[in-house]
């Protein structure tokens, strides 16, 4: 089980989720999620905070593309 950690923080807000996610900035949404569906990759957004967004890929082989590609 991976651990829950804050991923952003802005203004004493937190965006937490645990290890496993993935920061990118938002500003890249529209190509990501392109990307994504073109590769038929499953993510889900899970937050947003400080122009930047809260990732997750439950396949660990995506996973890792997602990561290289992305991060």
């Amino acid at each position: 089980m991976s651990k829950n950690i804050v991923h952003v923080t802005k203004c004493g807000v937190h965006l937490m989720g645990d290890s496993r996610g993935i920061i990118t900035p938002h500003e890249k949404i529209h190509e990501i999620t392109a990307w994504a569906q073109k590769n038929n990759i499953t993510i889900q957004r899970h937050g947003y905070l400080d122009s930047k967004d809260l990732w997750y890929v439950k396949n660990e082989k995506h996973r890792t593309w997602f990561l290289l590609r992305w991060a």
